[in-house]
Parts: structure tokens; C-alpha cells; sequence
């Protein structure tokens, strides 16, 4: 399969929660012959020195990214940062925070654990290395290696889901300031996977704060979504965008499995400081 001028504008690495590495990630790209990839892991840029290297020598296009956790009225939301600058003083010191903070949570999830009977010891979750942004995936893997659920899904069923016994939200700065940071940090803002139930009065508000893109080509989106959001987009001044969410072995869909033209990634890239990064 080809997929000359078009791009995936959302993948994952083993820095966050995916299984490949950033240098795999952009060798499927190429192998798909993807004019341009996009490396979005949550909350970290480490993964994007080593994802522009192959790159360059894949003659792939690469536009540096992060996908950043932000709260909006008590719930959590993703903004996808695109062409950031990973050295911006407020960037690095928010994801140095969001660090911390992702550690502090695996301790306060495995205490709502025990108090569900659940015995899991934090170290269980650790003893794997992990390059990047700690995560639910990563305790729910840890239950199932020791036993304590039979799959994934039944960890998340049982504890880790949003309205779980064992959850515990992410610390985040709330959308409009994560908004404003990306962009001091040379940046735009991106809405990822705005949901199957279109909330129209938030996208608003999220585009009257300075948002740039929403992300309307999804796995699994029906078409009718899609022209949806396409349609909303256009009516808030937004750039319709859209990728894989690529995870590696976590996930079934595979690198370009959701795609956009480069025209779409051009019209992104004008809101864009010059001098900004990445080879698109």
C-alpha cells in the first residue's frame, strides 16, 4: 500500500504508552511511503531526537510533536502540540512536572488497589523499564503479570476506567492555558479525538481560545462524523486533521491508518512560527 503525499499526524512510541520505538515508527512510515509522520507521545518529547534522525536518513518528513493532557471542567482532554520547540523553557518544565506527577499517581493507584483487594506493589509496575510517561497501561499490564487480572481490557473494566475504583486523574493544566503554552512554544494546537458525541459549545470555546486544528479523520470514526467535524472546523476557522493514533502492539490500527494530504498539513504548518523545527 502507498500512501505518497499524504501524512500520519498522530502516533506513539515507547516513550509514552506505545510498544515500538520512535526510529520503528518512522521506518513504517517510510515502508508506507508516507510523504510525512508526526511523533505525539503524552506528555514527553524524549522520543523526537531519535524519530527525526531516522527520519532524515528515511527521507521521511517529520514534524516534531507531544500530546499533551490537559482538564477541562474536571475531565481530561488531549491537545496535540505540532512543530513545538522541545527546549522552551515553560514546555520542558511543565513535562518535567507532569514526570513527577505521573510517578505520584502509579503510588495513589495501587493504594486504591489494595483498598479494592487488589495487592499490587508499585515496584511490579516499575521493574519493566519505561523511557517516558507512566501510565494506566502500564499498571494494567503490571496486574496482568503478576496474575492479578486475565487481560488488559479486564483491568480497565474492573479498575483503571475513568469512573474506576482505581482511578486517579493526571495532574494538567486546564485546555486554554495548555493551548497558550504551545503556542509560546512555537507551536499549534490540535484537539486529538474530540469523541462519538460532538460537543459543539466546547470545540467553541476551545477554538475561541486560540485552538488550531481539530482532529476529524479517526479510526473508527463513521464517515458521517467525520464530514461533521470537517464541516464544524470550517465553521470555527479550524484545520480539519487527522491520524493513525498509532500505539504499536496496544492497539490494532497500524501507522497510516488514518491519514491527511499534505495539503492539510501545509495549511497547519501556516500558523506555525518560521524557524520552528521538524522537516516539514
Amino acid at each position: 500500500m502507498s500512501l505518497r503525499k499524504r501524512a500520519d499526524l498522530h502516533t506513539h512510541s515507547h516513550f509514552s504508552d506505545g510498544t515500538s520505538s520512535p526510529a520503528e515508527v518512522v521506518g513504517l512510515a517510510a515502508q508506507l511511503q508516507l510523504e510525512a509522520v508526526a511523533l505525539t507521545d503524552h506528555d514527553t518529547v524524549g522520543g523526537l531526537p531519535q524519530a527525526e534522525e531516522e527520519a532524515r536518513r528515511l527521507g521521511v518528513g517529520f514534524i516534531p510533536g507531544t500530546e499533551l493532557t490537559a482538564d477541562h471542567a474536571g475531565g481530561e482532554r488531549h491537545i496535540l502540540g505540532y512543530w513545538i520547540d522541545p527546549s522552551h523553557p515553560e514546555l520542558v518544565a511543565l513535562l518535567a512536572r507532569m514526570t513527577r506527577e505521573r510517578r505520584r499517581r502509579i503510588d495513589l493507584i495501587v493504594e486504591r488497589l489494595g483498598v479494592c483487594g487488589v495487592q499490587l506493589d508499585a515496584e511490579a509496575v516499575l521493574e519493566v523499564p519505561h523511557q517516558g510517561a507512566l501510565g494506566r497501561m502500564h499498571v494494567a499490564e503490571a496486574l496482568c503479570r503478576e496474575g492479578l487480572t486475565y487481560s488488559l481490557q479486564e483491568a480497565f473494566d474492573r479498575f483503571l476506567r475513568d469512573d474506576g475504583p482505581a482511578y486517579v486523574p493526571k495532574y494538567a493544566l486546564p485546555v486554554e492555558e495548555t493551548i497558550a503554552l504551545i503556542h509560546r512554544a512555537g507551536g499549534v494546537a490540535v484537539l486529538a479525538h474530540p469523541g462519538g458525541e460532538p460537543n459543539q459549545e466546547e470545540i467553541t470555546e476551545f477554538a475561541q481560545a486560540g485552538l488550531d486544528g481539530l482532529e476529524a479523520f479517526y479510526l473508527g470514526y463513521p464517515r458521517s462524523l467525520t464530514d461533521y467535524y470537517c464541516q464544524l472546523a470550517g465553521r470555527l476557522n479550524l484545520v480539519p486533521t487527522g491520524g493513525s493514533d498509532y500505539h504499536g502492539e496496544r492497539k490494532r490500527q497500524g501507522v497510516g491508518a488514518a491519514t491527511v494530504s499534505m495539503e492539510t498539513v501545509h495549511r497547519l504548518k501556516a500558523g506555525v512560527p518560521s524557524g520552528s523545527g521538524g522537516s516539514v
